[in-house]
């Protein structure tokens, strides 16, 4: 494993370097054992065991179920708005040697946390989707030590999107590992949790979890988390990763416990507009992986499949993560027989836990399954010197890399020079992005923060589908611009009313579910969300976060603002990105997009438009 090294930072930190590591998915789990028993030694000794913000009070029984009585205490301090928070409570159960009860009284409140006070709670978030799924990597790291298999519980909050479907398959994979005996039972315990209800509800949710963790681990599948949010030139789905990030840390500061995080599969986002040269300097120590994903493959000649076979490592592990048949994908791609009794994610005793949950989905259903997993799936197809379907097409200079991972313990503020940190300084200090309640405050404050500050970044590294994602979304937005102004001759976006944007997007909330487009993917959305989440209401305007739409408001919010006049920010913003390619034109690039773009695009133009007007309206009648 690639320990840290010296080098010069430039940029705001973000990582504690003597904790970050970087390596193999086999590396990186050895290394989180460490993390583990540090910080379960630390609970031992009485260091960290509780917040000393909280009062810790200790539940003792005389004998069997006497201790059951303690709920009466639970539940006095969760009727309190102030007690809820201030109160921990630990629990010694106080049992006969052959009582089972204490197995049910862990899981008593359904999903919220309860751990028993002999066990370290590390709770494993995601920055959206599955993103989460890299907490089997700590959950192997546990199973695999004879003194952590039986003290480390995780609490898996799943950060999941409305319409995922895959929390139910790590539930059955759980059961599966505690079956084979594989994990301890109630080792992990699944935490429903969906992205794009409305934002105060559901950091509230989340912070009522980290309340009960001795042990936070954020998970990002990609790199556009390390993005900062106001002078990134590009944006990708920041919103997930930002705001978990700030929830975590805020309360994880308040309560004294550290917080990790896990990272893999960076060449994700390297062609959405990320700056590789200054991420690679600034966290990764000049040793990012940018290398795996377009090492160029081949398959034998004459092999005849009636379809397009992958070129490059990176579309063998999509063209396998989506396949409808995942039985026939998983032989022709990477010479897998999921029917077969073999298990090529085999390591010693265990299996490597997030390679063989790929092969657990494909083997029970034809769901996507992530990139990152099929890599991993690659990688010990390698080690094992089994041969693959194809080869490298340069032998000579190509070989088989394993997808690099990144752990590292995430700073404070109290921990740097001044309290400056990349991401949480523009988030709180500059847009208090962190004070918003809702949508329309938050997309409101993270424009607005932006203002004259999108080229500070110099992050133009796009390609393929999404250099026509931004594109198409420019060419909505020039839309926008075009007739919000020559509606409203003098509309100004900040100066003349600063909320008049977050006023516009209030009323677009309340438009959007009569709009036909919308409500279809709506609908969709929560049929799926409830089936997990009874309570679950979807929050209009989260669609404005989502990466294929975001850019539509933040390049109409550019180009309205520009001094220089509409068209020429616009060709400004269009000659820095990648030139089209042989057929490509206007219609190529719209066709990139999602039908609720443009009704966005629409309804933000209505938005704007009626809150300009509104406002005049309000300035004449005060005349």
């Amino acid at each position: 494993m690639a320990a840290a090294r010296c080098f010069v930072q430039t940029g705001r930190p973000m990582l504690d370097l003597q904790t970050q590591r970087m390596g193999s998915y086999d590396e990186i789990v050895l290394g989180l054992q460490e993390t583990l028993q540090q910080r379960l030694n630390e609970q031992d000794s009485g260091r960290g065991f509780v917040s000393s913000s909280k009062l810790p009070v200790l539940i003792v029984g005389h004998g069997g179920r006497d201790t059951l009585c303690g709920l009466a205490v639970l539940e006095a301090a969760a009727r309190d708005a102030t007690l809820r928070n201030r109160v921990q409570l630990l629990w010694c159960t106080c049992s006969w040697a052959d009582d089972q009860w204490e197995g049910e009284l862990n899981e008593q409140d359904s999903g919220r946390g309860f751990v028993s006070s002999s066990k370290l709670p590390v709770l494993i978030v995601g920055h959206g989707g599955r993103d989460t799924l890299c907490g089997l990597a700590v959950l192997e790291a546990a199973a695999r030590d004879a003194t952590l298999r039986n003290r480390v519980q995780l609490l898996w909050c799943t950060c999941s999107w409305a319409d995922d479907q895959w929390e139910g398959e790590l539930e059955k994979y759980l059961e599966h590992l505690r079956k084979q005996g594989c994990v301890e039972c109630g080792a992990a315990q699944v935490i429903l949790l969906k992205f794009h209800r409305e934002h105060d509800r559901f950091f509230a949710r989340l912070g009522d979890m980290i309340r009960r963790a001795g042990l936070v681990l954020q998970c990002e599948q990609g790199v556009d988390f390390f993005q900062e949010p106001l002078s990134s030139q590009y944006l990708q789905d920041l919103f997930e990763d930002h705001s978990i990030h700030d929830s975590v840390m805020r309360e994880a500061d308040k309560m004294g416990i550290p917080v990790f995080l896990l990272q893999t599969n960076s060449e994700l986002d390297l062609c959405r507009g990320i700056n590789q040269g200054e991420l690679n300097g600034n966290v990764f120590q000049d040793q990012l992986q940018t290398n795996m994903f377009n090492q160029k493959i081949c398959f034998p000649q004459g092999l005849d499949t009636g379809e397009k076979m992958p070129q490059t490592v990176i579309e063998i592990a999509t063209k396998v993560g989506g396949a409808p048949d995942k039985n026939k994908a998983f032989q022709q791609f990477l010479g897998i027989d999921l029917g077969g009794h073999d298990n090529v994610a085999n390591c010693g005793s265990l299996p490597r836990f997030y390679p063989d949950f790929i092969q657990f989905c494909a083997r029970s259903s034809n769901e996507t399954v992530p990139v990152a997993g099929v890599l991993e799936l690659l990688s010990c197809i390698v080690a094992r010197g089994q041969k693959m379907p194809w080869t490298f097409t340069d032998s000579a200079s190509c070989h088989w890399t394993p997808p690099q991972w990144l752990a590292a313990r995430l700073l404070q503020p109290s921990e740097v020079p001044n309290g400056r940190l990349r991401v949480l300084t523009e988030f709180r200090d500059e847009a208090a992005l962190h004070t918003a309640t809702n949508f329309a405050e938050y997309l409101q404050k993270w424009m607005h923060g932006r203002r004259g500050r999108r080229e500070m970044g110099s992050g133009q590294d796009t390609a393929g589908r999404f250099a026509r994602c931004f594109r198409g979304q420019l060419l909505l937005a020039g839309q926008v611009a075009v007739h919000v102004r020559g509606s409203c001759t003098k509309f100004d976006l900040w100066d003349r009313d600063p909320n008049l944007l977050s006023t516009a997007l209030a009323e677009i909330a309340c438009k959007l579910p009569a709009d036909s487009v919308f409500r279809g993917k709506q609908e969709r959305l929560e049929e799926v969300a409830k089936g997990r989440e009874a309570d679950y209401e979807h929050a209009p305007l989260a669609v404005f976060t989502m990466a294929g739409h975001i850019h539509i408001l933040d390049f109409a919010c550019r180009l309205l603002e520009s001094e220089q006049g509409i068209h020429r920010e616009f060709e400004k913003i269009w000659q820095a990105l990648p030139a089209r390619g042989k057929g490509e034109d206007d219609n190529s690039d719209l066709r990139s997009l999602t039908p609720l773009a443009k009704t966005l695009s629409l309804h933000l133009t209505e938005g704007l438009i009626a809150a300009w007007r509104a406002g005049s309206c309000s300035d004449k009648a005060v005349q």
